[in-house]
C-alpha cells in the first residue's frame, strides 16, 4: 500500500487515509452481503497535494453506481471507516430487488477486507485501469 503524503496543518484524518487506497470491502445490506465497495485515494489540486479518497459500489450483477468522491473534512470516508455507507441506490432494478422505497438514502453496512482479500477481488470490483467506462454506469432508472 502506497504512503500517503501528508502536508503540516492538514487534518491528522489525513494519515489513515493510506487504508482506503486499492482497498475492497463488502456491502451488506441487513446482513445480506448485496455488492462491494472499492476505494482509492486520488490526488487533486494544482500541485497534487490534496488526497481525494474515491470510492465505487459494484452491485451483485456486476452493475456499478456512480463513483463518490470525498474532498476534505473527509465526512463519508469517516463513515465508511467506520462501516457505515449510506448511499441513494440510483438504479431502479436494485432499488427494487432490496426493497428500497422512496427517495431517501440507505445505510449499507461496509466489512472492510484484509490486504490479501482486497487484492484478490480487485481485478473484478476494483476500478479499472479505463475508468471512461465507468462514466456513465447502467442504469435503469429511465426504464
Amino acid at each position: 500500500m502506497p504512503l500517503i503524503r501528508r502536508s503540516p496543518g492538514k487534518d491528522p484524518f489525513e494519515s489513515e487515509l493510506g487504508f482506503f487506497d486499492h482497498r475492497v470491502g463488502r456491502l451488506l445490506h441487513h446482513g445480506a452481503q448485496v455488492g462491494h465497495v472499492a476505494s482509492h485515494v486520488q490526488w487533486a489540486g494544482v500541485f497534487r497535494l490534496r488526497p481525494l479518497p474515491t470510492f465505487l459500489i459494484t452491485w451483485h450483477d456486476g452493475s456499478h453506481e456512480l463513483i463518490a468522491e470525498d474532498p476534505q473534512p473527509f465526512s463519508l470516508t469517516r463513515e465508511v471507516r467506520a462501516g457505515r455507507l449510506p448511499w441513494f441506490v440510483r438504479q431502479h432494478s436494485i432499488r427494487e430487488a432490496l426493497d428500497l422505497t422512496g427517495e431517501d438514502e440507505t445505510d449499507f453496512t461496509v466489512e472492510w477486507l484484509d490486504d490479501a482479500g482486497s487484492a484478490a477481488l480487485w481485478p473484478t470490483v476494483g476500478f479499472p485501469e479505463d475508468q471512461g467506462e465507468l462514466a456513465s454506469p447502467r442504469s435503469d432508472e429511465d426504464s
